[in-house]
């Protein structure tokens, strides 16, 4: 992964293997959203975000997603 903390990303669903969860916050809170920070050991294979569209932070699993595009 090639994406810096900082970065603006478009973010979308991964059709085949976003849940629920996923789906609902992207529709809410997405798509575009600041990369807050990658994984730590407990959520080494997620993404903590921050969206653009107002005060939504929390952790999306990269499997669930697709990055789309960078804005820099």
């Amino acid at each position: 992964m090639n994406h810096q903390e900082g970065d603006e990303l478009l973010v979308v669903i991964n059709g085949q293997t976003a849940s629920v969860r996923t789906r609902r916050l992207l529709r809410q809170h997405g798509p575009r959203f600041i990369l807050v920070k990658h994984g730590t050991e407990k959520r080494a294979k997620e993404l903590l975000f921050n969206s653009t569209l107002g005060k939504w932070t929390g952790w999306l699993p990269e499997r669930e997603i697709k990055i789309l595009r960078i804005n820099t």
